[in-house]
């Protein structure tokens, strides 16, 4: 189980890369589903010419299946700061003093969330697909707004942050526009 914020999360469980029990997890780090057994870790870059919000993440599979998948996600133009001052009706932010700015920033994120995309998810090199079903997309989902949310902008309660899933890879009967099924939990 994770914590998030004051939220417990039990499907999730973090593991980490150095320290912790090891007998418990022997040389897995990242965060594990543990419905389906899929994990989820921060993963070198392909790509040099990547675009600067980009991020990527390998998935690896439950035991007993192999295949690995590279899962990139972005948050899309505009970024939070345009969308605050739009909120704001200021055509800066740097307008703002700081203290002003970073109030703004929160309680919009409290009220809108933040928005990310998933773009591709797909086999590494050598590997096998992966079978697709909607608990394994919905387990994905919970995972990327882990890493994303959680670990980027949100070290608090969850936000009401959406997720546009349209990957390439994926079959299409799967995508769609997911809300933190964390923060809806609480709603």
């Amino acid at each position: 189980m994770v914590m998030w914020g004051s939220v417990e999360v039990p499907e999730l469980e973090d593991r980490p890369i150095i320290g912790g029990d090891p007998k418990r997890w022997p040389a897995e780090p990242g965060t594990v589903h543990l419905a389906t057994g899929m994990r989820m870790f921060g993963a070198p870059y392909n790509e040099p010419n990547r675009g600067d919000s980009d991020e990527e993440f390998l998935l690896y599979p439950p035991p007993g299946e192999s295949w690995l998948l590279r899962v990139t996600a972005y948050v899309p133009w505009p970024g939070l700061r345009e969308r605050v001052a739009k909120h704001l009706g200021v055509a800066s932010l740097f307008e703002l003093p700081v203290p002003v700015l970073r109030k703004a920033e929160n309680e919009f994120l409290r009220t809108f969330g933040e928005e990310f995309v998933c773009s591709s998810v797909a086999p590494e090199p050598h590997s096998l697909p992966m079978r697709w079903t909607a608990e394994r997309r919905d387990a994905l989902v919970l995972l990327l707004f882990w890493c994303l949310e959680q670990s980027r902008v949100n070290h608090h309660d969850p936000y009401p942050s959406t997720l546009l899933f349209r990957p390439e890879g994926v079959p299409a009967d799967l995508h769609g526009t997911f809300r933190n099924p964390i923060w809806e939990r609480r709603q």
